[in-house]
Parts: C-alpha cells; sequence; structure tokens
C-alpha cells in the first residue's frame, strides 16, 4: 500500500482491487483482522478505519464477535471520498463496463463546460460523449471536456489527441497516456430530469430522475484540466461520503 496523509482510503482501495482480481473471497466472510493488516502491511488501526469506509458504502457488514462479511452488491456505489470514474465503479460491483454512442468532437464546448474550465466562449476543446453501461445495460450518459490549450503543455496536436481519445474511449485514459496526472477533482451532486436526448440513450421516460454529478479535475499545480458531465440513473447508484468526527451539536 502507497503510503500518504490519506491511508485509510488506500487501504480501503487495495481491499476493493483484491476483492476484483480474486486476491480476497467476492463473497462471504474476510480474512481476520490481523492476517489482512499483515498482508497490506498496515497496523490494524488502519485496517479498522478502511473497513469503517466499505461499511459506510454497504459493501461490507462488521458484526461483533464474528468478523468482517461482505454484502451482496444491490447496486453501483460510488464513494465519492475517492476520485472515481464510472468504470472503476461499475467493476467495483463486479459488473462489466462498456460504453455506447460513443462520440468526439473537436471545437467549441458546452458554456457550461467552458465557465467551469475559466475558459473564454469561443475556446477550442476536445467533446467526448458516451453512454455508459455495466453488463450491456445503460447506467449513465457522460459528456467530458478537455482544453486545448493544456496540450501545448506536453507537446500534444489536437488532432492526435482526438485519436488517442477514440482509440481508448476514456478522457481519463488518454490524459494518461499523454503524461497529463489528475492530481484531484470537486465534484458537484445535484438532481436532474432527463431530456429527449438523454431518455433515448439511458432508454427511459422524458423527465425520468436523474443523479447529476458535475466535476472538474486538476492538475498538481491547480489548472483545471477537464470537466466532466454524468448523469447517472437514479436507480442505478447510490453515492457514500465518509464524514469524519462527532454530531453537529443539533
Amino acid at each position: 500500500v502507497n503510503r500518504g496523509r490519506n491511508l485509510p482510503e488506500l487501504v480501503a482501495n487495495s481491499l476493493r482491487d483484491a476483492i476484483a482480481d480474486g486476491s480476497l473471497p467476492s463473497s462471504g466472510k474476510l480474512p481476520s483482522e490481523p492476517a489482512l493488516a499483515a498482508m497490506l502491511g498496515v497496523s490494524r488501526a488502519t485496517l479498522r478505519e478502511a473497513i469503517t469506509l466499505l461499511e459506510a458504502e454497504g459493501l461490507v457488514d462488521r458484526r461483533h464477535g464474528s468478523g468482517t462479511f461482505l454484502l451482496p452488491s444491490a447496486g453501483l456505489k460510488n464513494n465519492m471520498n475517492v476520485n472515481f470514474g464510472i468504470t472503476d465503479v461499475i467493476e467495483s460491483a463486479g459488473r462489466v463496463p462498456g460504453s455506447v454512442n460513443v462520440a468526439v468532437r473537436l471545437g467549441t464546448g458546452p458554456a457550461r463546460a467552458l465557465r467551469a474550465l475559466g475558459l473564454p466562449q469561443a475556446a477550442q476543446v476536445i467533446t467526448l460523449t458516451r453512454t455508459r453501461t455495466a453488463d450491456g445495460t445503460p447506467v449513465a450518459d457522460v459528456t467530458d471536456v478537455l482544453p486545448v490549450e493544456r496540450l501545448t503543455e506536453v507537446g500534444i496536436d489536437a488532432g492526435d489527441m482526438v485519436a488517442i481519445v477514440t482509440e481508448t474511449g476514456s478522457m481519463q485514459r488518454a490524459l494518461d497516456k499523454i503524461g497529463l496526472v489528475i492530481h484531484h477533482g470537486i465534484a458537484e451532486i445535484s438532481p436532474a430530469t432527463a431530456t429527449d436526448m438523454q431518455a433515448r440513450r439511458l432508454q427511459i421516460k422524458r423527465n425520468a430522475l436523474l443523479l447529476r454529478i458535475s466535476q472538474v479535475d486538476y492538475l498538481s499545480e491547480g489548472e483545471p484540466v477537464v470537466f466532466s458531465d454524468e448523469f447517472h440513473l437514479a436507480d442505478a447508484f447510490s453515492v457514500t461520503v465518509y464524514r469524519k468526527g462527532g454530531g453537529r451539536g443539533n
């Protein structure tokens, strides 16, 4: 496990990965705390914090005197403490991620994205739109917007970047490929209703309830690098946030 200021979150990620790759059982009882702590190279106190995170997400059930058990996954659980992509969320639920209705365009972008990225109205951006699926079923409609000006920092031509995004089908994977590493993201969560186009793409009724997650991802220097606008099926995802500390006195 890589050590850092969010070690329990990193340990929780390692446990998810171990379950996904078969290193740990995908159902039933987890190994004992001493065994897990030794496997991950962390203290039992850190492991307990990590398990608390997984318990808050509804992934495990810690039973006093019996151990920790994995719970059946009723839906796709998005832990907002960690900068997960939809692919990670779908895979963590043991389902197969996919994309349909994929389109990549070079030109001007949506006004909301330009405002979020602090760009002028005429700025050139690369826009990736697609419908994300889990086991072939549509679960989210996603738009990612990347400013062309960010590509000059790594000497990549806009046309070449369009080709890389098209090849990978993922803005984040394309950024990794050219060496632009996302440091952190700031997300805004709000309710939304499906437009006619979203209803067709997600195979739902117009005005059906959606969960909107709009996010700006930043480089380590604090420069915005990509804007994402995700519209999730309200009954396909649940969102969890780890809120440390005691009550608020009310």
